[in-house]
């Protein structure tokens, strides 16, 4: 191997780890806020408020080294005197400057402004319930009104209750197959395999695209490019996508970078592989990016040794090279 060889193998190598790297770092990131989320509902759970206290609380930790959150008996005071006095007809104005004068401070030891008293009369937390993630809990703490008086307030300040969404019974997913060469059995293959795995996961399968023909590395494919179109106009129908293999939809690291991940995110869907095994969305994005690195650096590598082959009039070796990255 010659110098300008071992130089090419060096760059392709370093860029290779740095992406992996970049990736593995981004993939930690979201595992500690996948973990940190987890630690939030599971204190919810137990009736332990999850975040910072709310005027009128502080929070301390309790026998058992959980974080809670008690009554501060001086602000909690100034927090109930501010429903008494909307429910007897007195402007979130006007309460904002009489509870100022008698002391009342924020947590930056700051007058308490309009917005601020318009957020403790509209705060559930003071009748010791709060919500989380959408669900109402009963927490572990004292409230500091009723919540007979706190209905009154809701009533007086004209708040809507917010219906709950309704959820979709089945999951949807569509399927994307893509072949390299024209015509043959693949086609067929790839979407009676993609059918058989939605049906054995408990996806209901609404549409199959297909690009016949055509190469994972470059985008412009109509098939894939009229499944993001659909995604995109279909928002919260689809759940998945799903593949005969991760690398049906490109080998570009730069591709998978740019248009798939910020595509998955933007609308919730995950890729699933029919014939790979599948993890959960976090996992699932490294596993992507991990295989995607691992077939461009393959794609590189083979495009260097065609390069070479050509300079040596290896021709007859070329044919099996290059089927390698199709």
């Amino acid at each position: 191997m010659d110098k300008q060889e071992i130089k090419t193998a060096k760059t392709l190598e370093s860029e290779l780890m740095e992406a992996i790297n970049k990736d593995f770092n981004e993939y930690m990131r979201n595992i500690i806020g996948k973990r940190t989320k987890a630690g939030f509902m599971a204190d919810a759970k137990r009736g332990i408020y999850p975040f910072k206290a709310a005027l009128g609380y502080k929070k301390v930790k309790n026998k058992t080294g959980f974080s809670s959150i008690v009554i501060d008996p001086k602000k909690a005071s100034y927090v109930k005197k501010a429903f008494e006095l909307y429910e007897a007809g007195t402007s979130v104005m006007d309460i904002a400057d009489i509870l100022s004068n008698e002391g009342f401070r924020d947590k930056n030891s700051n007058k308490v402004s309009s917005s601020q008293i318009k957020h403790i009369l509209q705060n559930i937390l003071y009748t010791g319930k709060f919500i989380y993630s959408g669900k109402l809990y009963e927490g572990k703490y004292k409230p500091i009104i009723s919540q007979e008086l706190f209905d009154k307030v809701q009533t007086l300040i004209g708040c809507v209750p917010k219906k709950p969404l309704t959820k979709r019974e089945t999951k949807n997913a569509v399927i994307y197959v893509r072949t390299a060469i024209s015509g043959g059995y693949g086609i067929e293959n790839q979407t009676k395999t993609g059918k058989t795995f939605a049906e054995k996961e408990g996806f209901h399968v609404i549409k199959v695209f297909v690009d016949d023909g055509k190469s994972a590395n470059s985008l412009d494919r109509p098939a894939f490019n009229e499944m993001l179109e659909y995604c995109n106009n279909n928002k919260n129908m689809v759940d998945a996508v799903i593949v005969w293999r991760y690398d049906r939809l490109t080998r570009s690291m730069l591709d998978y970078q740019r248009t798939i991940i910020p595509f998955l995110k933007q609308n919730n869907i995950k890729v699933l592989s029919a014939t790979e095994p599948n993890v959960d969305l976090t996992d699932t994005l490294l596993v992507h990016k991990l295989r995607i690195l691992l077939n461009d650096f393959e794609s590189k590598s083979c495009e260097d040794i065609c390069k070479e082959c050509k300079g040596r009039n290896y021709d007859h070796h070329l044919d099996q090279i290059t089927s390698i990255s199709i």
